[in-house]
This record gives structure tokens, sequence and C-alpha cells, in this order.
């Protein structure tokens, strides 16, 4: 600043009065660049919008109708596809907001609430796994301590989830060890998409994104006997066509299932921010 008064001869304020329009400036540019979905995403972690999404992982219940592959823990095929950034900070953003809140109040396990069970790292659910599959995934990422004491809440589900939570504050899972293992998975849920929808490879990696973050959510069952599968078979027959333009409205149409429960709105706008992230796949 006083570089700017000494040789422009220029006042205090005048200097003060011109880097704030500089400021504002940058600030415009920043604002109208962003994407719907970037836009949307930003505004959505500003509102703690996904602060009870834990307890909602549709991939983990089986409604009636459905079939085995709607289950958490898949470890099928793995696909060697990344997804973009966008579409894994989304995927991010649902399970633990950002690295500030991860670090702030998820680095020891906790209970989401509802049919999960202790919970660690990105969203990594132990009711819903076995402890050899657990073992497998965190070994060499945590101490072995750990680990065994963590593989003994594997299949611990609701209130025996909630009380054995309690005992494990000391048990820390880093932020670094748990993209480590959220990236290993991702691999397992891109597999899995690209085994349920037929033509991914057609996709951009924006809308590939959308459609893993929506398997990682809510599963691949495309059974027809259960009518909250409805939009997944609909996105079926799409893909099938590759009437890619047609799946965001399928996605918007979901929320029809949760529009009623108040605790959900972190449901009703992860596909919100999916359809936009698919809608911008389709664009670049």
């Amino acid at each position: 600043m006083e570089n700017l008064i000494e040789h422009n001869g220029l006042t205090r304020r005048e200097v003060l009065v011109l880097l704030g329009a500089v400021v504002w400036s940058v600030t415009t540019r920043a604002q109208t660049s962003a994407s719907p979905f970037e836009a949307e995403l930003a505004k959505a972690i500003a509102a703690d919008d996904f602060a009870h999404m834990g307890a909602y992982r549709e991939k983990f219940e089986v409604f009636p109708g459905d079939t085995s592959r709607s289950q958490g823990g898949y470890r099928g095929r793995q696909s060697k596809r990344l997804i973009s950034n966008p579409a894994r900070s989304l995927i991010v953003a649902c399970e633990v907001t950002n690295e500030a809140n991860f670090r702030s109040r998820l680095e020891s396990p906790i209970w989401p609430g509802g049919e999960s069970g202790v919970t660690i790292g990105i969203g990594y659910d132990l009711g819903y796994t076995n402890a050899p599959t657990f073992r497998s995934d965190w070994d060499g990422l945590l101490p072995n301590t750990t680990v065994e004491r963590l593989a003994k809440c594997c299949g611990l589900k609701g209130k025996a989830a909630a009380q054995r939570v309690k005992e494990l504050s000391v048990n820390k899972v880093g932020w670094s060890e748990s993209n480590t293992q959220f990236d290993a998975y991702l691999q397992f849920v891109a597999g899995q998409t690209e085994d349920t929808f037929q033509n991914c490879k057609d996709l951009q990696s924006d809308s590939f994104g959308a459609l893993v973050s929506l398997i990682y959510n809510r599963g691949a069952s495309l059974s027809r006997k259960s009518d909250r599968r409805r939009e997944m078979r609909a996105i079926y027959d799409l893909m099938l066509k590759r009437d890619f333009s047609a799946i965001p409205a399928q996605i918007r149409n979901m929320t029809r299932i949760w529009e009623d429960d108040p605790q959900a709105r972190g449901l009703l706008k992860r596909r919100e921010l999916e359809a936009l992230l698919f809608e911008q796949g389709l664009k670049g």
C-alpha cells in the first residue's frame, strides 16, 4: 500500500477503494465462472446440508423386492476408470462434508444413527462388512491394535453399534489413511456401476461419476418388484438406448421417495447435485 501511495500519488483512502474494487472483481469473476454444480455444492456444504447423510445409505438396506446386489460391502470387479474430481468431491462431501469437518469431528469412530454400524473414514460402515474384508481394506493403513479392535465391531448395527462406539474414541483414523482406503473402494463402485448400466464408456467422467455417486449411496438393485427402484430401472433403459439427456430427470424424480422425510434434506440435495453433475458431463 505504501508503494502505491509513494509512486502514484494516491491517498490512503484512494488506495483502499482501489484494492476493494480489485477484490470485488476477482470474487465476482470466481462466482460467475462456477458451474451450476459447483455453485450448488458450495452452498450445500456451507449450509451443512449433509450433516445427517451418514444414516441414509440405502445400499445397506434391503427393501421388499430388492436383491442382494443392493447391499453394501460390494467387492466384485474393480474398474480402472477414474471418476472426475467434481464427482469425487460430491461423494466425499455427502459422507464427511470436508477435510476440516473430518479432522474436527470424525477422526474417532462414530455411529451415524438408524441401522448404521460403527463408521470410520469416509463413510466406511463396519456394520455391513465382515472382519476379513475389513482387515484387507485397512491392513497397513492403521495400527494392528486398532484394526483388531475395530474388527470386533463388524456386523454390529443400530443400538449395538451405538453402545460399542462409546469405547472407541481413542482409535483414531486419519484423513490421509481414509482417503487411501476410499480411493481403493471407489474402484469397486465404479466397476459395479459399469456392470449395472451398459454403455458407461460413452459417458464423460462427470456424468459417469454422477452414476457412481448414485450407486455408492443407493446400491445397484434394479428389481422390478420394488417401486423404490422405478427410476433406477428407467436409467438402465435409457443407458441401454444411449438416451443420456433424459437421465438427469430420472435422478431428480427419485426425490419422491424421501420428500416427506424432514431428516432427508441431504438426500434431496444429493440427487439434485448428481443431476447437475450428469448435465455438466453432457456439456463437456
